[in-house]
């Protein structure tokens, strides 16, 4: 046989053991991918057909309506109260997860006696189911019987029970909010500062640099893209806080603590108008797609940077 047959064959062999390596690979990932379209897409893909209907659980003929339930959504008081304390809800809640966040994961990467006990302790409000701490804040801060609102009625507070309040109730909600999720940013800083290299540091410092130049120019750089992925998954976090407001208060009183999460459980579970329901939650998704796409386009100067 010629030098030529010899290649030819070992090529077809090797083609031949590549595709069975790459339908042994495709075997392996069709479970992941069969669970992604079922429990992922499939749901998408059903809620947006719903949301162009008039379904309701109450009757039994369903009409497609096209987007007459978007609109009709948009236009509904109660969904447009319920978007703006969404977006309150999503700056406020963000904004003081990364700020309590990034102090107290600085504070335990000072490396002090008990600061590994302290992490421990600090994960506490994460790891707590979200209908237990729910609970726990709503006996807090309940009536005349809770400690907070006792302690709030001895002070001369007006309105002792922060979560009757239509005043107080809302950040009263945003304040736990932050209270469950800091634990998270906390440690996602700790981890990030411990991967600095000291020699950065000791290099600055014979060159003169003071701790707060230090602090700016290699910390800050050096932890910018865990801060950004940080900041997005915190923030998702708190667009999905469901529990801590239905288990408190269920949006109310009347609706000053109402968000879209709350409002779309309402609309399909309790009125049983599934077709609303559904625009609803395909609205509060391209909202949600809509702030994460442009949150990362405002930070692609650190993507490019990594690439």
């Amino acid at each position: 046989m010629s030098k030529s047959s010899n290649m030819a064959v070992s090529s077809i062999h090797r083609r031949g053991f590549s595709s069975r390596r790459a339908l042994y690979g495709y075997a392996w990932t069709l479970p992941a991918v069969l669970c992604v379209i079922f429990f992922i897409f499939y749901p998408i893909f059903e809620s947006a057909r719903l949301s162009l209907t008039d379904q309701s659980l109450l009757v039994m003929e369903t009409k497609y309506v096209g987007l007459e339930t978007y609109k009709d959504m948009l236009t509904s008081e109660e969904f447009q109260v319920a978007f703006k304390h969404s977006v309150i809800w999503l700056i406020f809640g963000t904004l003081g997860v990364f700020v309590f966040g990034f102090l107290i994961g600085f504070f335990l990467h000072l490396d002090f006696i008990g600061s590994r006990l302290l992490t421990a302790l600090v994960l506490l409000p994460w790891v707590i189911p979200d209908f237990v701490a729910a609970t726990a804040w709503k006996w807090l801060t309940v009536g005349e019987f809770g400690i907070v609102s006792f302690y709030l009625k001895k002070m001369g507070f007006p309105e002792p029970s922060l979560l009757a309040s239509s005043t107080y109730v809302l950040p009263t909600l945003i304040l736990l909010v932050i209270w469950r999720i800091t634990p998270l940013m906390a440690i996602l800083v700790r981890a990030s500062l411990e991967s600095v290299p000291p020699e950065y540091y000791e290099a600055a410092e014979v060159d003169g640099a003071t701790a707060w130049q230090r602090f700016i120019y290699i910390t800050i750089p050096t932890i910018r893209y865990p801060l950004v992925i940080g900041t997005l998954l915190t923030s998702l976090f708190v667009l999905r806080e469901f529990a801590v407001v239905w288990v408190t208060t269920q949006g109310g009183p009347v609706n000053y603590s109402e968000i879209l999460p709350t409002f779309i459980y309402r609309q399909g579970f309790m009125y049983f108008e599934t077709g609303p329901a559904a625009a609803s939650s395909m609205i509060y998704f391209f909202f949600i797609l809509t702030f994460a796409l442009l949150y990362l386009f405002s930070f692609r100067r650190v993507w490019k940077e990594l690439l």
